[in-house]
């Protein structure tokens, strides 16, 4: 029987009872932890004073398993998914995924909801892509924009059918797929938004969401 964790709430950090280890490769730097958080945040348009959250916050949406990865990005720092849910760029902690769908930022600010129909929903009711298995849509929907194949392979497509990868996600196998892509959805968002990374823009892809 699935059973979903507690909301996250925005007075405390979640998942404080399993709080992830220091990383050991560099120092943590707090700073760069907080420009992540906001970089992310204005990059779904979400900054703001007023609390809102995305649309079915308490109860959640839909159910994810939520276990150790990572992805050995080409040209990018690693993205590691813990086991407690809390997302890391490197050293950098970035996301909190629960296994009820939600996404929160480094502050523990709600960010988006996976939804049980595969729909991905940020505040005010905005319409961040649509979720299969493999495939995700990017926010104008259509057909696929990136997709994690089954040996964990992210692919992006864009709109003249031209297909580029980007590293491997290892650990993502079975019903973790879902989480994984979800991430990787969540980290397209705010790529095409910031327009930082290889000049190869993210469009409407050549493979149906399914």
């Amino acid at each position: 029987m699935d059973t979903a964790r507690d909301p996250i709430d925005c007075r405390s950090k979640p998942f404080e009872a399993s709080a992830p280890p220091a990383p050991v490769r560099k120092r943590h730097s707090p700073r760069r932890s907080a420009l992540a958080a906001v970089t992310m945040l204005a990059s779904l348009g979400v900054v703001g004073c007023k609390p809102s959250k995305p649309p079915q916050w308490e109860q959640g949406g839909a159910r994810l398993v939520v276990l150790a990865a990572h992805w050995e990005r080409a040209h990018s720092p690693t993205i590691i998914i813990r086991g407690d849910g809390t997302v890391y760029e490197d050293e950098d902690q970035i996301l909190f995924v629960d296994e009820a769908g939600r996404v929160a930022d480094a502050n523990n600010d709600p960010v988006a909801i996976l939804l049980s129909g595969g729909q991905l929903m940020a505040r005010d009711d905005r319409f961040l892509g649509q979720l299969g298995v493999h495939n995700a849509t990017g926010p104008s929907g259509g057909e696929a924009w990136l997709s994690v194949l089954p040996d964990g392979k992210v692919v992006y497509f864009n709109s003249d059918g031209e297909r580029r990868s980007d590293g491997f996600w290892e650990g993502c196998g079975g019903p973790q797929m879902r989480t994984c892509l979800l991430v990787t959805q969540m980290m397209a968002l705010r790529r095409s938004q910031n327009r930082s990374g290889p000049r190869f823009r993210i469009g409407v892809g050549v493979m149906m969401f399914r």
